[in-house]
């Protein structure tokens, strides 16, 4: 089964990182996350982690209890 995020979007106090995100990641292979610092990836691995939790959207394919950092 694979992951998917559908419009997930999060806000740190005032600064908005991710606005009506969608991603699907494929069940096998290796993935890459890259872009400036402050573009949203750290937020996307916590989030997929279940460390927080998307203010709107939804997250599908992962459990936070069977993820580990």
């Amino acid at each position: 089964m694979s992951i998917s995020l559908d419009r997930v979007c999060f806000t740190y106090e005032d600064k908005q990182v991710l606005q009506e995100f969608s991603i699907t990641f494929p069940d096998k292979g290796l993935i890459a996350l890259q872009g400036p610092s402050g573009c949203g990836k750290t937020t996307l691995l916590r989030l997929l982690g279940g460390l927080i939790l998307p203010q709107s959207g939804t997250i599908h394919g992962i459990s936070p209890k069977d993820t580990a950092f």
